[in-house]
């Protein structure tokens, strides 16, 4: 103890200070005395979230999963029956199915967006499929969509712990398939699809410590942004029950009651749920730098490993002290401060004891202090996400500091007897409080903890976001708002997303709005523009634009708004002359000519790329989250045969001539033209998983890629036609690969 606070509390003891102030006083000084470790550690070592996104029970939006924890809404349902209806497909009928912490659906994929065919999109694990999603949606969050990224050192560091189950019912289902189904159905490749698709060329992997894998994940890519071996990195987890929770397959730990009662006397075990959540990492100086709207700060992070205790499964409470101390060390604050921690909290017997036993000795190192510090655990709301459950309690976590709210651990009523709370540092949340912080200059402090049914333990400490101030708007300054889309009704859903998030919001600033939707989305066919001078103005013209949209009608007359479909080639060369025109213009009127925006709008719609950086040089803006991508949920589940014999998926689909040539209903040897053309059709159709395709219609815009035509070139030569898939990448569409093989292969077919 030092000298000063030594005397203060001299002081507070014979009256000569007021309590409340001496109260103050203490809670500086010993906050300074933990300084010199704050200092050894470089500012620069913060860590911001910059973006968002999650696909939880019931939740498909950050704002909805905060909802649910403060209303006390447990998330834990019966199996959806449009998922029962999957399971009974692979099961048979009449099962028995756990409740559990279920997606409504996991067959939803907006393929069509990612230039896929439908059939490699069902050849792709759903857990591939909807964490691609979450991921874009997380980029996008932050205000990085589009290829704002593409070219940088970003990683991507994904938790992800499980069986190959929808690889191998492809397998049974599709054999002949499975070396084209080979990528999607491998863990790393979650990670470094979004890398390819990207041309993100920071590290990337998929990372399995079990239930800890997640929260790994993201302690990994902390350590690469600090190690400099990226600039950005997304780290995220991803759980799916393909075949849902029953019975018959239970490894010891689920509650017997169907409710997961987190550190209550009656606690007996957990229940599963499932998930997908991503979030965007940079460096905190750089973030304030460029102008991120930051969630949070992970000012530090450890992991370690249980050693031996009694048990290769069981938890350490030895190994759970040293990870925490290490991880105030490395985050260089107080453990006094910290007034939060979000649990691993599997709601166990033997769990919930050792991780408070952990906990209470970590902090005993420090102070003597009890029950000034608040713990729960989300898993009484969603249930376990097993590796992706550390990721979905660090996006709680970030929600709270956020909100500056602690939302009630659900299912308690009675502590666990083996758990002394009145004499630990700890009191268990069960109620919605407020969150404020000890001193004005002490910001709110957590710590989120995973244990790996693997003995991999992780722990994070998260801080409050710095202040962020508001930017200045001057009154009716011309704003351009942008959107686009792939399809037209997504457009209009997205145009609906924006008018509702706008109308929520009445004190957000609007220049970054603009700023942000401009600056941060990609860049797509269906393209909206809309100029206003006002808040009021811009909500007018979405409601306008939104009905408009709905009903078909014509959204370029509306006066400010600009409409576009660019579907033919455009003249790029002539679009980037009058765009950077406009901008020079723009710049020398001091942004307030608004027919220049106006016009600029109107390019916009005719499918010019406007450099936005240009446009907003010299403004001090900041990025604000918007409503990302509205993905379509376009059905991807595999299908299965009628009777066990299905033409789509038989082994003997490359099977002889005729019996391809009575598939397509022709019993007669081909000898024109148009049969030709007829059974390239087929088998197009057949290769891409689409139900209809047009002669002119390319084959690498549908979706196709080089193992597909692999696939082509193999079908193909089965029934005849030695065709190389060179052919294919030449003449990419029906009308022109019927016109290059026809004089050829008829001749040799008549023969």
């Amino acid at each position: 103890m030092s000298d000063t606070l030594k005397f203060v509390l001299e002081q507070i003891a014979s009256g000569t200070i007021d309590t409340k102030i001496g109260i103050q006083l203490v809670k500086r000084l010993r906050a300074q005395t933990a300084e010199p470790k704050a200092d050894a550690r470089r500012s620069g070592d913060s860590i911001a979230i910059i973006g968002m996104s999650l696909k939880l029970p019931m939740a498909d939006h950050y704002d909805m999963f905060w909802n649910h924890l403060i209303s006390r809404t447990s998330c834990i349902r019966e199996l959806p029956e449009r998922r029962r209806q999957m399971a009974d497909q692979l099961l048979g009928k009449g099962g028995h199915y756990d409740k559990a912490g279920y997606l409504s659906e996991i067959d939803g994929f907006d393929y069509p967006f990612f230039r896929m065919s439908l059939g490699e999109a069902r050849l792709l694990d759903p857990a591939q499929r909807i964490f691609l999603q979450t991921a874009w949606s997380a980029l996008e969050n932050a205000g990085y969509g589009g290829k704002k990224l593409s070219g940088s050192r970003t990683g991507v560091f994904i938790g992800y712990n499980a069986w190959p189950t929808y690889g191998t019912i492809l397998s049974r289902l599709y054999p002949e398939a499975m070396s084209v189904a080979l990528p999607g159905n491998i863990a790393p490749i979650i990670a470094s699809r979004l890398n390819h698709l990207l041309d993100l060329r920071g590290p990337s992997m998929a990372i399995d410590t079990s239930c800890s894998s997640s929260l790994v994940a993201l302690h990994t890519a902390c350590q690469s942004l600090l190690n400099g071996e990226c600039d950005a990195a997304l780290a995220g987890g991803i759980k799916l029950n393909i075949l849902p929770v029953n019975k018959d397959f239970k490894i010891g730990i689920e509650s017997g009651s169907g409710i997961t009662r987190t550190f209550d006397d009656a606690a007996d075990g957990t229940l599963w749920g499932e998930g997908s959540a991503a979030i965007l990492l940079k460096p905190l100086e750089q973030a304030m730098r460029d102008g991120d709207h930051i969630y949070a700060v992970i000012k530090g992070s450890a992991i370690n490993h249980d050693g031996s205790s009694i048990g290769l499964t069981a938890p350490n409470a030895l190994a759970q002290e040293r990870l925490l101390v290490d991880a105030w060390e490395r985050a260089g604050v107080d453990p006094e401060t910290i007034t939060y921690m979000e649990a691993h909290g599997t709601g166990t017997r033997l769990g919930d004891p050792i991780e408070i036993d952990g906990i209470t000795r970590a902090f005993r190192r420090y102070t003597s202090r009890k029950q000034f510090c608040g713990i729960g655990s989300v898993k009484s709301v969603i249930g376990h996400l097993d590796g992706a459950s550390g990721i979905a309690s660090l996006i709680k976590t970030a929600l709270c500091l956020t909100n500056k709210q602690l939302p009630p651990t659900l299912s308690f009523s009675r502590p666990n007897r083996s758990i002394r709370f009145e004499d630990s540092p700890l009191y268990v949340n069960d109620e919605l409080r407020g969150w404020e912080r000890l001193a004005v200059d002490i910001p709110l402090r957590c710590g989120v903890s995973s244990f790996g049914f693997s003995g991999t333990n992780c722990h994070v400490v998260l801080e409050e976001a710095p202040t962020k101030h508001r930017s200045a708007e001057s009154a009716d300054e011309p704003m351009l708002l942008t959107m686009s889309a792939q399809e037209k009704h997504a457009l209009s859903q997205y145009v609906n997303n924006m008018l509702d998030y706008i109308v929520a919001k009445p004190h957000i600033a609007m220049a970054d709005v603009c700023y942000s939707a401009n600056i941060g989305r990609g860049l797509y066919n269906y393209r909206l523009a809309i100029t206003a001078s006002s808040r009021e103005e811009m909500i007018a013209k979405l409601e306008r634009a939104a009905a408009a949209l709905s009903l078909g009608a014509q959204v370029a007359e509306i006066d400010g708004v600009a409409y576009g479909e660019i579907i033919d080639s455009i003249k790029p060369v002539e679009l980037f002359v009058t765009v950077t025109g406009l901008i020079n213009s723009w710049r020398k009127s001091e942004r307030k000519e608004r027919q220049l925006l106006e016009r600029l709008a109107a390019c916009y719609a005719d499918g010019a790329t406007i450099p936005w950086e240009q446009l907003y040089e010299g403004e001090n803006r900041s990025r604000t989250p918007l409503p990302t991508y509205p993905f379509q949920p376009y059905s991807c589940w595999f299908e299965l045969p009628d009777s066990g014999v299905d033409d789509r998926i038989r082994t003997d689909l490359l099977g002889e001539r005729q019996r391809k040539l009575n598939a397509i209903g022709s019993e007669e040897p081909l000898t024109s033209r148009e049969q030709l053309e007829e059974t390239l059709c087929i088998i197009w159709k057949e290769v891409l998983g689409l139900s209809e395709i047009s002669l002119e219609d390319d084959f690498f815009d549908l979706g196709g890629h080089s193992l597909l035509a692999v696939q082509m070139e193999a079908k193909l030569n089965d029934i005849g036609f030695p065709v190389h898939m060179l052919d294919i990448q030449q003449y990419s569409s029906i009308r022109l690969l019927t016109d290059h093989l026809s004089e050829r292969f008829l001749e040799m077919i008549k023969s």
